[in-house]
């Protein structure tokens, strides 16, 4: 299973990159994950992420709510806001994240409002060595004329960095419906 799991994801990365019209848009992601259980599994939780520190002007998101916390399982339902600190111009959002492990595979969903697109995003991922490899997928809806919609799904790695069980570094490569490609890094630093 292992074997053949990492076959289709070794092809999905090569095919695809052939036919791609475009050079790759390369993200560095950076992200902070607090989680504060107050009591019979139910908290506070929150997110600070630079959604790409490549960029000349990086925006900033930052939400908070409430954390459903059962076992290997976390549900949040959080609000928030992304800004670009250096225009001064901010976005309110709805964050709604999912996270379940189970004994072989992780799965993760986000949906977030914003008031011009809806974005999902979700991976499912297996143990492989020291490793998670999966597929991660991210939809864009377009909620006005100015944004357009995409879809895109691609593989994904993971490594947890040794010695330190919140640092988590993720690439994957997301292979778009219109022939777009995005290479993105996550640095997760959670606690």
């Amino acid at each position: 299973m292992k074997t053949v799991l990492t076959l289709i994801i070794l092809l999905s990365l090569a095919c695809p990159a052939r036919s791609a019209p475009n050079d790759p848009d390369y993200q560095l992601r950076t992200l902070v994950h607090l989680q504060l259980p107050i009591t019979n599994g139910l908290g506070l939780a929150g997110w600070l992420v630079v959604p790409n520190l490549l960029e000349t002007q990086p925006k900033i998101l930052a939400v908070g709510g409430w954390l459903i916390k059962k076992e290997q399982s976390w549900h949040e339902f959080m609000a928030g806001a992304l800004f670009s600190p250096a225009t001064g111009v901010s976005q309110p959002v709805l964050n709604l994240r999912s996270y379940v492990k189970g004994q072989r595979l992780d799965f993760y969903a986000d949906l977030m409002l914003r008031p011009d697109r809806a974005i999902t995003s979700s991976f499912v991922t297996y143990p492989v060595s020291k490793f998670r490899l999966g597929l991660e997928t991210e939809l864009t809806a377009g909620l006005k004329s100015s944004v357009k919609s995409d879809a895109r799904l691609g593989p994904r790695l993971s490594f947890k960095i040794p010695g330190s069980n919140r640092l988590t570094i993720t690439t994957s490569a997301m292979f778009g419906v219109k022939g777009d490609t995005v290479v993105r890094t996550y640095l997760l630093y959670s606690f």
